[in-house]
């Protein structure tokens, strides 16, 4: 199913030679097979939930003047979201460590769902390789965030977590890039 330019089409005439592709290499075969991503819980820290955003907007500047991170999630309700944690003891020890700063912190647990689909093993390998680097930098920060609440002194090690977030931007770009060329050979079938 490859474009050929309608010039190449035709029977050459005289002496021009027809012009060939010595190039051309035949269609790659991309076994699909069914993928499991299992499940993935993690825990959020929750400074407030709002109804409207301009409650939320101002505990997220606070949060920030005070040197924590802070976002906002949500359309409404608008959830403030100040740490996050992959265990439920982690969590419990930046709960404890941000109340003993006079916050009131509630943890949510969240689970992103197994995730199942047809990809080839080279696209589900780099699948899975975008999530581990996003996993560890989620646990870098985690661990760092405990750090430095217990102890104000400690200094963030912002080349770590430049690096594994260069590292997760590479690993997307090649992931895409690679779920083209696959959807790209599954329509040629």
């Amino acid at each position: 199913h490859y474009f050929v330019p309608f010039i190449f089409q035709q029977q050459p005439t005289g002496s021009i030679p027809m012009q060939t592709n010595e190039n051309t290499q035949p269609p790659i075969v991309v076994e699909q097979q069914t993928r499991v991503i299992p499940a993935q819980a993690f825990y959020l820290l929750q400074a407030g939930v709002y109804s409207d955003y301009h409650g939320a907007q101002t505990t997220m500047s606070m949060q920030k003047n005070d040197g924590r991170a802070a976002i906002i999630a949500g359309e409404g309700p608008y959830h403030v979201f100040v740490g996050l944690s992959f265990t439920k003891e982690n969590a419990e020890m930046l709960k404890e460590m941000l109340a003993s700063q006079g916050m009131e912190i509630y943890i949510k647990a969240y689970t992103i769902p197994t995730f199942t689909e047809e990809m080839s093993k080279k696209t589900f390998d780099l699948f899975f390789n975008w999530l581990d680097t996003g996993n560890k930098m989620a646990q870098v920060l985690s661990k760092q965030s405990i750090q430095a609440l217990d102890n104000a002194n400690t200094e963030i090690d912002y080349e770590q977590l430049q690096q594994l977030h260069q590292q997760f931007l590479l690993d997307k770009q090649t992931l895409l890039k690679a779920l083209a060329e696959e959807e790209l050979t599954t329509k040629q079938k």
